[in-house]
């Protein structure tokens, strides 16, 4: 039987590789993983999620340390996750961690990302938004000059529009320069990843939208 794995872009060098739904105790059940695309290497993920509570399965703050270590933090709306990597995630893998706002919620219903953004702010944490759907949170570009949004490219500073129309379908990130965005079609086709052991959906073609000259 064939197996799909999801995965998400979270930087030019890393990867996401969505585990199942289902505990360790399943025999179905396979981690979270970050796939370096430096070196082809795939680093296990701690989910926060399935340590131990505090009475009344209340979030353990403790393991809030975790993410006070990290050099990078990536949250994606849509999957309401956070992943966060210690400047050494290569040397020390036991410091990778992936953890969802639905530890957070306690009942409540809030938006896509919320609780995510709102504990990094409260800890001092910078973070980088990867969900590129702009169904939940609109992106900035590398310097800050421009946001996209679900209905166009804005200018940070004014809002002011340049480029108006649907963004969310196709926006898939910035140029590193800020001279345009990766569009990419939503068709694809599947390629098998040896290193990674499974079967990949890569979007084709990748495009890149100019901005007009301010």
């Amino acid at each position: 039987m064939t197996e799909f794995i999801l995965f998400r872009t979270l930087s030019s060098e890393l990867v996401w590789l969505e585990g199942s739904l289902v505990g360790p105790e399943d025999p179905s059940y396979r981690p979270h993983y970050i796939l370096d695309l430096t070196d082809g290497q795939r680093y296990e993920l701690l989910d926060l999620n399935r340590l131990p509570r505090l009475e009344g399965f209340k979030f353990d703050p403790q393991y809030y340390e975790y993410f006070q270590l990290a050099e990078k933090v990536f949250i994606h709306q849509t999957e309401n996750t956070l992943i966060a990597l210690p400047p050494d995630f290569r040397q020390y893998p036991d410091r990778n961690v992936i953890f969802s706002q639905y530890a957070l919620s306690q009942g409540t219903n809030p938006k896509n990302g919320e609780l995510l953004e709102k504990l990094m702010k409260e800890l001092g944490e910078d973070y980088k938004i990867v969900d590129f759907s702009l169904r939940y949170a609109d992106v900035s570009s590398p310097a800050g000059n421009y946001t996209v949004r679900a209905d166009g490219i804005y200018l940070s500073e004014t809002n002011t529009p340049v480029v108006t129309r649907d963004m969310g379908y196709y926006f898939r990130g910035w140029y590193y320069d800020e001279s345009g965005v990766v569009f990419q079609e939503g068709a694809g086709y599947l390629i098998h990843f040896l290193e990674a052991q499974g079967y990949y959906r890569i979007p084709s073609p990748i495009l890149k939208l100019r901005l007009p000259v301010p």
